[in-house]
């Protein structure tokens, strides 16, 4: 299996959950109650998100 690496953005918000986005992979997002909560979700949702792409037949050009 091939190894990607993405650059993560995490914001917290006011009511103290944490967001957890990926820029380059588009509506690729969660969130989480701690940052180690949230870093721990994106884990699975750039997963998802890549499964997609590969499934759908786009390019993984990063």
């Amino acid at each position: 299996m091939k190894t990607y690496i993405f650059r993560v953005e995490l914001e917290q918000d006011e009511d103290g959950r944490w967001n957890a986005s990926v820029p380059t992979l588009r509506g690729c997002y969660t969130w989480g109650n701690t940052q180690e909560e949230a870093l721990l979700y994106i884990q699975d949702a750039v997963k998802c998100c890549v499964e997609d792409m590969i499934a759908q037949g786009e390019p993984i050009n990063f």
